[in-house]
């Protein structure tokens, strides 16, 4: 009877143990896992910094969101399960990835998006030159858009809520000033994207109280600007800003302040150059004179 007494013990044990060990394994499984990734540019290879990557369930919900570091990469936890992988990033092609989640510190890959020329059509249909999509505004530069326009900032002054203070030489959005714009999703000399010539543009992206990067940084909202692919053309832009005095009591300071500025782009399908030279001249005299007074009115000029 005690030999059976022990059998029965050690066979109790091997279940308790077994028991605690499937037990274990489950409430692992259920644990969420850290999984990592790069987003490229399709052609330069280069990282694409603060692209937004979110995950969404099979009820295309979604579960998680995270943005690309300065070096293209992500990193975020998630259950064991499929998930849809939406990476995007203005300017570039949205694009869909199936993953399924199953191991801690997984790495998913390498994604490389290409740019968004495939959604701008030459064809422009009467009434349709307004786009809105989910996160963005979408603009088809018409003929009508173009008239009496010389430039991008003549352009933009004709969208709904953005406007062109001439004075101070700034694009607003909703009366903001703290406007970043791109031309074809990439930051570029602002002087540059001001001076295009109209017929050079396709469409114009609005992006209000954008995400990642740009809102991190503060910006209220995000113009991008998409240009032709099939375009030759050059451009001269030539801009001065003199400041004169009538009353400077030298011939030296009629001229205390002058900003000089000359553009050169030439633009052969996709192949652009571009060159700008600026002279900046600042002349300002502020004469000053030392008087001592004292008490019986009289005055000495130190």
């Amino acid at each position: 009877m005690v030999f059976i007494q022990n059998q029965n013990d050690k066979k109790m044990k091997k279940l308790f143990l077994l028991t605690i060990l499937l037990f274990s394994q489950l409430i692992y499984s259920q644990q969420e896992k850290y999984v990592s990734g790069q987003v490229l540019d399709s052609v330069s290879k280069q990282p694409l910094s603060y692209c937004a990557v979110g995950f969404y369930n099979q009820k295309k919900e979604l579960v998680k969101g995270v943005a690309t570091n300065d070096k293209g990469f992500f990193e975020v936890s998630l259950a064991d399960g499929s998930y849809n992988m939406v990476v995007d990033f203005i300017g570039y092609k949205k694009k869909n990835i199936p993953v399924r989640v199953y191991k801690n510190n997984q790495f998913l890959g390498k994604f490389k998006l290409s740019m968004d020329d495939n959604q701008l059509q030459t064809v422009t249909i009467k009434g349709k030159t307004k786009q809105f999509k989910l996160d963005k505004e979408v603009y088809t530069v018409t003929s009508k858009m173009k008239v009496a326009a010389a430039n991008t900032n003549d352009v933009l002054d004709k969208i709904k809520g953005v406007n062109y203070d001439r004075y101070n030489n700034q694009i607003k959005v909703d009366g903001e000033t703290n406007v970043k714009i791109l031309v074809n999703g990439l930051a570029k000399d602002l002087e540059y994207i001001q001076n295009l010539n109209p017929d050079r543009i396709k469409k114009i992206e609005i992006i209000r109280d954008p995400g990642g990067r740009y809102g991190l940084q503060g910006y209220s909202s995000v113009i991008n600007v998409i240009l032709k692919n099939d375009y030759v053309g050059t451009e001269i832009n030539i801009s001065d800003q003199l400041i004169a005095d009538p009353d400077a009591y030298q011939k030296a300071y009629l001229v205390p302040g002058n900003n000089l500025s000359l553009g050169y782009n030439y633009t052969y399908n996709k192949v652009n150059l571009y060159t700008k030279y600026g002279q900046y001249i600042n002349h300002f005299s502020f004469p000053m004179y030392n008087y001592k007074s004292y008490s019986d009115g009289s005055e000495i000029n130190r």
